[in-house]
């Protein structure tokens, strides 16, 4: 019976030099997963941002590059598409229209808003497609 009594006092002494271990790894733990929730969180506003973008930019060039079509009219269109699809969610943004004779490109450019200061996540689209002309047969 005493042997026993001796392991056991020899077990529990050496893991008392543990104490308090389980709070640090908790907040350690913490740190990691609360971390991850704002990877997370700006993954999903970057990525719904540029979607909005490529949706704005690709209408934005088909309104501009038809017979007809003018490259205000592209950038109001797409103006009004990133109002509606994105809302706040690109900051800075900046639409350009070139419409040429043979080819119309459409980019825009601008930001996400971050929870971290200091990290800004870039959004950029282009689009281009042939322009229509009418052509004698």
């Amino acid at each position: 019976m005493a042997d026993r009594r001796a392991r056991w006092r020899a077990r529990t002494a050496a893991l008392r030099h543990d104490r308090g271990s389980a709070s640090v790894e908790w907040a350690i733990g913490a740190l990691v997963l609360i971390s991850l929730f704002l990877l997370a969180g700006h993954a999903f506003t970057w990525g719904t941002a540029r979607m909005a973008a490529q949706k704005a930019a690709g209408h934005a060039v088909q309104t501009s590059r038809v017979l007809g079509g003018t490259q205000t009219a592209g950038r109001d269109d797409a103006t009004a598409l990133l109002d509606e699809l994105a809302g706040g969610n690109i900051r800075n943004r900046q639409v350009s229209v070139e419409r040429t004779a043979t080819q119309t490109t459409v980019t825009i450019t601008g930001s996400v808003p971050t929870l971290i200061d200091g990290l800004t996540l870039p959004v950029t689209v282009t689009r281009t497609a042939p322009t229509e002309r009418y052509q004698l047969p």
